[in-house]
């Protein structure tokens, strides 16, 4: 079913949350969009608020548009089994109204077991928005908490390590394949080691090869050990490590397509193929987004000459190879999970971020500095123009009058002695 809403036209899960491009042909995605078209433009909901949508098939989703013009309409899916394969699971909503905008990316964890299905993540309050990531954790098919899983991730050596080797960097690498599990690092031998969910009681991965300030990832996490003094490892030894998230809200009562609401961020969760189950896990993974286009401007300094008069946004802050909105975001989340590797990655990336810019501003600058000299010159030429205008066109008003005195005295002299001649003349006595 579809609901009018009052916005931009929505956007549905990210690039890398689509499903597998199906094998239908091109007349079946046709029929298809016609079929949902008929249905939603037949809604009462929308066609008693005045609304109607446009339903096309694009590339391997189906793309519901609102038929409304201008920022004033949308529509936003909020039911139907077939979300997920058409791609409308999950992802981020925007409102389109600005060139840059938070997002909140909601997507399922690969491990639920339940039917529940995730709508998109929407950011209400920029002002209450802190680019933190979140888990919603199922503690049964009704109750709910939020985690807040932007937080440092804690390891312990094992009291009976009889190697030297010591955790040097952990840290949050992906935080939407957290499980929120306790897991252990058990050697098998001093090359070679086992990551053990405790949680599930389940081994990751085994017969891994260590190497002394290699990173060791797995489940969204990184560990990093290194070798001390004393050497590396031992067989026996274990590294424990857990996440410690922050709650947000705790023991919430679920209801099937109900908001839930925290920090500036609006998710929505609704029954698919049924309820939650015990354990099901949603993330929500916040970010800054640029949502202008890539479209450039120039005017006409000359005939035949045009100047660009701007820069396309992507090309400073995520195009350019850099993406500046992405390594902030690494650098905020390192320093609140304390990962100094983390740290010194997004440092890595910004200082090149920077350069980026800088190479943009002095595009910019060069720019205006050929835009000025142009206005100079044109400004040059028009005066040339309108001087050499007025000297073809212009009178000298004081000289005209002047001339045409003259020549009226002239005139009225020569008309004087005319009348005298004439006044003399022998016909005046005939």
């Amino acid at each position: 079913m579809l609901r009018s809403r009052r916005a931009f036209p929505l956007y549905g899960a990210s690039q890398d949350q689509r499903p597998p491009r199906d094998p239908l042909t091109p007349e079946a995605h046709h029929r298809v969009a016609q079929q949902y078209w008929q249905k939603a433009n037949a809604d009462t909901t929308l066609t008693n608020a005045g609304k109607s949508v446009t339903v096309t098939f694009e590339e391997d989703r189906l793309l519901i548009a609102s038929g409304q013009n201008g920022t004033q309409s949308s529509v936003r899916v909020t039911g139907g089994l077939a979300r997920t394969a058409l791609g409308f699971a999950g992802g981020s909503e925007t409102t389109g109204s600005a060139p840059f905008a938070l997002t909140a990316t909601v997507a399922s964890a690969v491990g639920n077991t339940g039917g529940a299905l995730a709508g998109q993540g929407r950011v209400v309050d920029d002002n209450a928005a802190t680019l933190d990531d979140y888990v919603i954790r199922f503690t049964s098919s009704t109750t709910y908490d939020v985690l807040n899983v932007t937080a440092p991730v804690a390891t312990s050596r094992g009291t009976s390590n009889a190697g030297g080797a010591a955790v040097q960097e952990a840290g949050v690498v992906n935080p939407a394949q957290l499980t929120l599990h306790n897991y252990q690092i058990q050697f098998t031998s001093p090359t070679q080691y086992s990551v053990v969910d405790q949680t599930t009681s389940t081994t990751l991965s085994s017969g891994n090869t260590y190497v002394s300030g290699e990173a060791i990832s797995f489940a969204g996490l990184r560990v990093v050990l290194a070798n001390g003094q004393q050497g590396g490892p031992q067989t026996g030894d274990t590294f424990s490590i857990s996440l410690s998230p922050q709650s947000i809200l705790t023991n919430q009562t679920y209801v099937s397509g109900s908001e839930i609401s925290f920090d500036g961020i609006r998710v929505t969760l609704s029954n698919g193929t049924g309820a939650p189950a015990n354990g099901d896990l949603f993330s929500i993974v916040s970010g800054l987004q640029y949502q202008g286009d890539a479209g450039g401007h120039a005017i006409e300094i000359g005939t035949g000459q045009t100047v660009p008069t701007n820069v396309a946004g992507d090309r400073a802050f995520t195009a350019g190879g850099v993406d500046i909105f992405a390594s902030v975001k690494q650098l905020i989340s390192a320093l609140r999970g304390n990962d100094g590797q983390g740290i010194s990655d997004a440092l890595g990336n910004l200082n090149p971020g920077i350069s980026q810019i800088a190479a943009i501003q002095g595009e910019v600058g060069a720019t205006s500095n050929r835009l000025t000299t142009s206005a100079a010159q044109l400004e040059d030429t028009k005066g040339f123009f309108v001087q050499t205008l007025s000297e073809t066109e212009d009178v000298d008003l004081a000289k005209a009058i002047s001339d045409l005195t003259l020549q009226q005295y002239a005139i009225e002299a020569a008309s004087r002695t005319l009348t005298k001649v004439f006044d003399n003349s022998l016909l005046n006595y005939l």
